[in-house]
Formats: structure tokens, C-alpha cells, sequence
């Protein structure tokens, strides 16, 4: 558990995952994959979703895929919270200094009663002990290498181990690239005008297309008109139910809130950007809201401490590894602090406010009780420059993951490779394409692309 104090009964963790075998009689080996988080459980994703909406036929054909839980998230000790505390609706976007302090004192309550219901676990749930994880599962398969495929928080963990453990690494791809470098406006500012560009090409591409449900009509004007009026009177959202009517919700209904905020529905949004949902869907969810139906933008509400093992998300753990991975704000302007990034978020982009998961991250993370582990800095590149050739891929337009990141971790890593999709979307390796043949060109047969190659699919 704690990689930095001896090893004993009491200071271990255990690991839960899945492998799903190659049919080859002869496999290229195992490689290891992450499709994101951080609190994504990769066993209950594998499980849930067909296999090759993950990863390819190709991969799966020639490779054991192998996915574990890192620590804190499915079956590998999952973190646990009061449920009534997290669903509480505390305003992030924040005002005053009285509105910060109610968000500290909430985030402090929610912390304590994990590190209750957790136990000493909630203490080591940072992406370098995760990554060193990794390295114990490579001991464990027997493998010389780690073949790895990380997207969106995976990246972070496949270049936290290639800094650790450079020479251990095979052939590594990193998707939807997140940086760890940047201050805390600088990442909150970058995805806040990464999200708003790609919202601006959403309104556009709806003006001229019959199958947007806003056909030729204003969408950003009639977007600000939604968030102001549902910051004031949110939406209703009758699809909903509460987490005590759980139990009687069958498949049309599910646990969310019974209203949308204007701030929650630019976050939804912003979800549903970063998902494979097409455009025409997102804009008929939006349209429903507008016409005063938000039940598709809903956030979802947690119905239990303990999450179900059948479900993919543990928002607790989400919540818990970012806060050891990122710097929170402290001291005697982390409130003007934070109304200040605000302010400039809503300059710089004026229909998504800044709105975002960094965001959400920074917010959550105000008066978090454990203890800050892994804050960002640069990558060591020294380190890195003994790691062989690993490819990096960002698509031009990802809402959650900037290219800018992209770029950042490039210029850290010395044998990076950066290939490019001429799109939108997080995760260019999910919208199939050239960008996922030329992905698993590489895993497969080592073959590298051309370094700055653009895919257009």
C-alpha cells in the first residue's frame, strides 16, 4: 500500500482484475489497458461493455488484455462515502467567501467520512504508487515489458511509469493526453477554452444541419438564455429519481437529481461532448431541456457508501485520487483565488464559463483531508529520454483533454511520437478510423507512424 514503509500484513493492498485471453496460439504477450478515470474501473468496464469498444479485434485476437482496477476503484479496495453527503448540492462556481467556505466545510465532511468508511487506503490512492502497481502486475505476468494503452487519465498513468520505470517500457500509447505540469489556472483556463472552441464548432455545424434539433437557429444566444434562467429556476427533470426510490426504477428512470442547474447543464454538456453520443443526439437533449425536460442532462445521484460491483464509476474514488494528484488552494486568498480564475474563465469563454472538469477537480478538492502526495510538476526528462519511442495521439478538437496538454508532455518526453486526428472528441483511438489502425499498427507490429501525422478519421 505504502511503497515508501516496510512491507508487513498491515501495509498491503489487494488488486483486482480482468484478462481476457487471446484465441491466438501464439499471442504477442499481455498488454496492459487503462480507458480512463481516474475512479473508472476497467474490470466492470470490460465486463459490461463488449470487449471491442475498447480495444480492437485486432488487439484482442493477438494480445491477453490485461485490466486492472488501480487502487481505490472496483475491486482493488474501492473507496466508500457517506452517499447523503455527496449528493448534496453545494455551488462550486462560487461568489463569495461565504460560498467557499461552504464548499470547504462540505468537502472536508464528505473527505473525513471516507477516510472513515476507506480506512488507511484513502492515504496512497496517488498515480505514481498506482503506476508502481503496474510494475508489480509486469512482475506478477512475468514480463519483461509493459505494453500499455492508456486514454484520457490512463495517459497519466503511462507517463508517470515511463518516468519510474523507462527501461521497463514496450511499446506504450498514450490517447487524449492529460498533462500534469500546468498550474492550477493554467489547466482550469486551457480546458475551459478547449471546451468553449469545440462548443462554437457545435453551434456552427447546428446552424447548417437539418438533423440538429436547433436547425438555423442561435444556439450559443439561446444556450446563455438556458444557464441564466436555470441558475435562477433550475430544470425540472421528471425522469429522475431520488436514491430512496432507487429500487422501484426500472430501465426508462434512473438515480439523478429531479432539476438542472444552469452550471450542471453546462457540465453535462460538456459530458456528453467528450462521450461517442453523436452531435444530432446531444442537441435533442438540449432541445428537451430548453422545452423544459432535463432528465438527459441530469447528474447522477449515488444510491450507496459502498459502490455496486457492477458499476463502471466510483465517483468517490474519482473525487479522492484526483485530490492527491492536484494542488489545492490554501491560505488566505484561495477564495479570491478561485473567483478570479472565474472571472477569467468567463471572459475567455463566455458560453461554457469555464465550467469544467479541472473545474470540478479544483472545487472538490478545497479542504480534502488527506494529504496531497503527487502535486504537478515537470516530468524528470532524463529520466524519460531512456524509454523507447512512445506514441502520443490527441484529436484537434477534445473537449476534456486539450491539445495544448498534448504538446506539453511532448516537449517533456524525448522519444515521444505524436500523431494527430483532425476531429472532434476525446479519445481518437474510440472513434475508429485511421487513428486506431495506425494505434494498433504499432502494438502489433512495432510499425511507428510519422511523427506529426494527422489523420482525418
Amino acid at each position: 500500500m505504502d511503497y515508501n514503509a516496510p512491507k508487513d500484513a498491515q501495509n498491503c493492498i489487494t488488486l483486482g482484475m480482468v484478462r481476457i485471453k487471446s484465441n491466438n496460439s501464439q499471442p504477442l504477450g499481455n498488454l496492459i489497458v487503462n480507458p480512463g478515470g481516474p475512479g473508472y474501473s476497467p474490470v466492470s468496464a470490460f465486463v459490461l461493455q463488449q470487449q471491442d469498444a475498447l480495444v480492437s479485434e485486432n488487439l484482442i485476437k493477438h494480445y491477453n488484455i490485461i485490466a486492472p482496477d488501480p487502487r481505490g476503484v472496483g475491486l482493488s479496495n474501492p473507496v466508500q462515502c457517506n452517499a447523503s453527503l455527496y449528493n448534496q448540492r453545494v455551488p462550486s462556481y462560487i461568489a463569495n467567501a461565504q460560498d467557499f467556505d461552504n464548499l470547504v466545510a462540505h468537502n472536508q465532511a464528505l473527505g473525513e467520512s471516507c477516510t472513515q468508511m476507506t480506512g488507511p487506503a484513502i492515504n496512497f490512492l496517488d498515480t505514481v504508487s498506482v503506476a508502481k502497481d503496474l510494475d508489480q502486475i509486469r512482475q506478477a505476468l512475468g514480463d519483461e515489458k509493459l505494453d500499455f494503452l492508456g486514454v484520457s487519465y490512463g495517459t497519466f498513468l503511462g507517463s508517470q511509469y515511463a518516468e519510474l520505470f523507462p527501461q521497463r517500457v514496450g511499446r506504450m500509447v498514450l490517447d487524449g493526453i492529460l498533462g500534469h505540469s500546468q498550474s492550477d489556472a493554467d489547466a482550469m483556463l486551457t480546458e475551459a477554452t478547449t471546451f468553449e472552441a469545440m462548443f462554437n464548432s457545435f453551434a456552427r455545424l447546428c446552424y447548417t444541419a437539418p438533423e440538429c434539433a436547433f436547425y438555423q437557429q442561435d444556439l450559443p444566444s439561446i444556450f446563455d438564455q438556458m444557464v441564466d434562467e436555470a441558475n435562477e429556476q433550475p430544470i425540472p427533470a421528471p425522469g429522475c429519481l431520488v436514491p430512496a426510490d432507487a429500487a422501484t426504477r426500472n430501465e426508462n428512470s434512473q438515480a439523478c437529481r429531479s432539476d438542472v442547474t444552469g452550471y450542471e447543464l453546462i457540465s453535462s454538456t460538456q459530458g456528453l461532448m467528450s462521450s461517442l453520443i453523436p452531435w444530432p443526439a446531444i442537441s435533442q437533449a438540449l432541445k428537451e431541456a430548453y422545452e423544459g425536460n432535463a432528465t438527459l442532462l441530469s447528474s447522477t445521484l449515488v444510491t450507496s457508501n459502498v459502490p455496486p460491483i457492477d458499476q463502471d464509476y466510483n465517483p468517490f474514488a474519482h473525487i479522492a485520487i484526483s485530490c492527491q494528484d492536484w494542488v489545492r488552494g490554501t491560505g488566505p486568498r484561495a477564495a479570491a483565488d478561485l473567483m478570479a480564475k472565474l472571472i477569467a474563465a468567463r471572459a475567455l469563454a463566455p458560453h461554457t464559463r469555464g465550467v469544467t472538469e479541472m473545474l470540478n477537480i479544483q472545487t472538490s478538492c478545497l479542504g480534502w483531508p488527506a494529504p496531497l502526495v503527487n502535486p504537478q510538476r515537470l516530468f524528470n526528462q532524463k529520466q524519460l529520454a531512456q524509454a523507447p519511442p512512445i506514441l502520443l495521439v490527441n484529436a484537434f478538437q477534445d473537449p476534456s483533454t486539450s491539445i495544448a496538454w498534448a504538446l506539453g508532455v511532448r516537449e517533456q518526453m524525448p522519444t515521444a511520437v505524436s500523431i494527430f486526428r483532425s476531429g472532434y472528441g476525446h479519445i481518437s483511438y474510440w472513434h475508429y478510423g485511421d487513428t486506431q489502425k495506425a494505434i494498433d499498427g504499432f502494438l502489433l507490429d512495432g510499425e511507428m507512424p510519422a511523427d506529426l501525422a494527422i489523420f482525418e478519421s
